[in-house]
């Protein structure tokens, strides 16, 4: 089972019903850490805490997702970058941070010659110094699957905390993801991409 609580990571100053949850696992957390004598409830081991939450699988989470169906080709068009996020808002969870780039896209549906290579694919990026800056960082999540006329879903690597995107990353950055094709006759059909960054619950914070 998955609980996410989306939106968190996004450092608002405004407290929801998520805040409200996440407030509640850490309690529960420290209930089970700590026992209650007068119950005659022992206090559990921290690993044993730490199982349980596990298999709830408890993340704080924000997704960033297009909102309608585009096509990229080797001249690209700036209008589908794809997604951003604006760094400054994870930068105080760096070290515990995920990242993964799931789309639904297919290519131009033929190859004259699969041997030459896969030329639509997506990545993950970091813009330093925002929108306007040309130094960028890129990584390349997956491909598109090799000339298919119909729409796949599928899933990039997930980063983990000690990928190297992480160290890249300041105030004034922006992080994100976007559809990209390369030579003549390539097309990156593009029905959603969505790029999802999160922190686990970690139950042993407050314990």
């Amino acid at each position: 089972m998955d609980l996410v609580l989306h939106g968190n990571l996004l450092g608002n100053d405004n407290s929801g019903p998520e805040d409200n949850l996440l407030l509640f696992y850490y309690a529960l957390a420290r209930a089970l850490r700590r026992g209650d004598a007068g119950l005659q409830r022992p206090a559990l081991p921290i690993r044993v805490v730490s199982m349980i939450f596990d298999h709830l699988n408890i993340k704080k989470s924000v997704v960033e997702q297009t909102d309608k169906p585009f096509s990229v080709t080797e001249k690209g068009r700036p209008e589908h970058m794809g997604l951003q996020i604006d760094a400054r808002y994870l930068l105080a969870s760096i070290g515990r941070l995920h990242l993964q780039l799931t789309t639904k896209s297919h290519d131009q549906g033929w190859v004259d010659n699969p041997d030459a290579g896969n030329w639509t694919w997506f990545e993950v990026f970091v813009q330093k110094g925002g929108y306007k800056s040309d130094e960028v960082y890129c990584w390349k999540t997956h491909n598109n699957k090799l000339g298919s006329y119909e729409t796949s879903e599928l899933e990039g690597p997930i980063f983990d905390p000690v990928h190297p995107i992480w160290s890249h990353l300041d105030v004034g950055d922006i992080i994100g993801a976007r559809a990209k094709a390369s030579f003549v006759g390539w097309v990156n059909h593009v029905e959603e991409m969505k790029l999802e960054i999160w922190e686990p619950f970690d139950p042993t914070r407050f314990c």
